[in-house]
């Protein structure tokens, strides 16, 4: 039944929330938000189960898997968290200005932002494998497609695959309409 009312409110942060990503195999809600920290909502009882604090910035991304939440931040860091008990298990530098945007698949994350590049990290040691150029106006969104494309929309309203194993660009698609803000 569509009502158009509000069913639940999720209070808890202070400011605004950027980043939202649900979890329907543990019933959670995840939250970033630009009082700096990142919360865990049980859907159930549409209660904050644990606030992870760290970032000196605003959270811009978050994705996760069973086991690993991996967030964004204007502080130009990612942070790789274990979902179970909270714990940052490392801090990844890099970025020149803030990260707008990650994606990962098991060990590997790209990262994108301010400063024109994607990097493309391995989570198991926390290091850069690989730079690319990503775009000249910034990066809006990442999108991983397969084991070896990645897709990255900048606000130059350009849309480009990489392949993964060269880091060239196999592809452009200038749409043109303003910034790719969604893939």
């Amino acid at each position: 039944i569509n009502t158009h009312k509000c069913l639940y409110r999720l209070q808890g942060h202070t400011g605004w929330v950027k980043s939202l990503v649900t979890d329907d195999n543990t019933h959670q809600i995840i939250s970033g938000s630009g009082d700096k920290t990142i919360r865990i909502w049980d859907m159930n009882s549409m209660t904050c189960k644990m606030t992870l604090a760290g970032h000196v910035g605003g959270i811009t991304a978050l994705q996760c898997d069973e086991a690993s939440l991996v967030s964004s931040s204007v502080d130009r860091t990612l942070r790789h968290w274990d979902r179970k008990t909270g714990q940052c298990l490392r801090v990844l530098h890099g970025h020149e200005y803030f990260v707008k945007t990650l994606e990962f698949r098991e060990h590997a994350l790209a990262s994108g932002g301010g400063d024109e590049n994607i990097l493309l990290w391995d989570l198991r040691s926390g290091k850069i494998g690989r730079q690319l150029a990503g775009n000249p106006q910034g990066v809006n969104v990442l999108q991983i497609v397969d084991d070896n494309t990645l897709l990255c929309g900048g606000s130059d309203g350009v849309v480009r695959s990489f392949a993964l194993g060269s880091g060239q660009i196999t592809r452009k698609l200038n749409l043109n309409n303003g910034p790719i803000t969604a893939l």
